[in-house]
């Protein structure tokens, strides 16, 4: 058996000693950590496990190392890591490691702590920060797509009203069209000379609200438009007639004026917001739900990594790798590549875009299938 440091023959009275070699020797250092956890969590702990390792590190100490000793002591050391897998030396190195974690969000100065759990802590505070911005951007699309909403329907409400009220006011203006100014009127051409004006009124306080939630809406898309709407308002508003039985006829086109300048103004701004809300709906929400289920399932991980002592040096980049892939699953289900998953799981796109980055393997295999299929 052939050493770093020398070769082992057969002599007359048994094996000639040999020196160990530096892989023998990092093996003797790391079966003390593992020992020490298999005595801890193995019920039963086979006793020539430890009695080789100890043989073999007195050998090693006193300069007395042979071959024979070396094949026990590797059997043993391959029987303890089979016994205790998956934990490894590495974790249970990772866990006695300590490094430093702020405290306090770097308030409170530093604090010796364990790799896993600051890296446990890492991974909260960035959940804790990807769930705020989702509910910005979500409450973002909700207000937009209300107020929008809100628009529509009191449009929609409107042209009726508007229809019957410039109906009205055509056939009083062509029943009053050829008198003077002043000729006296009819009770019934009095009445509906104050219907008109009613009905005007009416009208204009759903303008109002159409005209606050369009801008709100302006307001929500980052845009200043606040001096035309105020500009807008001002130049539209019905004015007192001189003669109070032209009242009418003021605040009917004073409405009608005021409507037909919203009906300019505001499908640009719905379509502004409507091109937004898409973008954020199709592409940022389902990538921002994605990453969210990738970091709690990670932090899930985590756990179970502490709890088992399985989390290693090499479990960050596993970890990082694992939430790219969550945000890329959830992307590829947001912008509607694999549509049929909504309907088979009769799921709203973003809670499907959260449990493929939440459970990225599952997504990947059917890839994988489809992939075999082609082949």
């Amino acid at each position: 058996m052939r050493r770093n440091l020398g070769v082992g023959r057969k002599a007359r009275g048994g094996w000639s000693m040999v020196a160990c070699s530096d892989s023998e020797r990092v093996m003797l250092n790391d079966a003390g950590p593992l020992l020490r956890f298999a005595a801890g969590h193995v019920k039963k702990l086979d006793p020539d496990l430890s009695l080789a390792i100890a043989e073999a590190r007195a050998a090693a100490e006193s300069n007395s190392w042979t071959p024979q000793i070396s094949q026990k002591f590797c059997k043993a050391y391959n029987e303890l890591c089979t016994l205790i897998d998956p934990v490894t030396i590495d974790g249970l190195s990772v866990a006695e490691t300590k490094v430093k974690k702020l405290k306090a969000f770097g308030l409170g100065g530093t604090e010796p702590v364990s790799l896993a759990e600051r890296t446990s802590a890492r991974y909260s505070v960035l959940l804790i920060c990807l769930s705020v911005i989702f509910l910005v951007v979500q409450l973002y699309v909700w207000n937009c797509t209300n107020l929008s909403k809100q628009i529509d329907d009191l449009s929609t409400k409107d042209k009726p009203k508007w229809m019957q009220l410039t109906d009205d006011y055509a056939k009083l203006d062509a029943a009053t069209a050829n008198r003077l100014v002043t000729a006296p009127w009819s009770r019934e051409e009095v009445a509906k000379a104050d219907k008109i004006s009613a009905d005007a009124a009416s009208l204009n306080q759903d303008l109002d609200r159409i005209l606050y939630a369009a801008k709100m809406l302006d307001q929500s898309l980052q845009r200043q438009l606040l001096s035309i709407f105020t500009s807008t308002s001002k130049s539209t508003l019905p004015k007192k007639a001189e003669n109070p039985q032209r009242q009418w006829y003021e605040d009917y086109h004073g409405a009608k004026q005021r409507f037909d300048s919203l009906q300019v103004l505001i499908p640009n701004i719905q379509a502004r917001a409507n091109l937004v809300v898409g973008i954020l709906g199709a592409f940022i929400l389902p990538l921002l739900l994605g990453t969210i289920g990738a970091v709690a399932y990670v932090i899930r991980q985590i756990s179970d990594q502490i709890n088992a002592s399985t989390f290693s040096a090499t479990s960050r980049i596993r970890h990082l790798t694992r939430v790219g892939l969550g945000a890329l699953a959830g992307l590829v289900v947001g912008v509607g590549l694999f549509s049929g998953l909504t309907t088979q799981l009769s799921l709203p796109p973003l809670a499907v875009a959260f449990l493929a980055g939440y459970g990225v393997e599952a997504l990947f295999s059917m890839f994988d299938n489809l992939i075999k299929k082609f082949r």
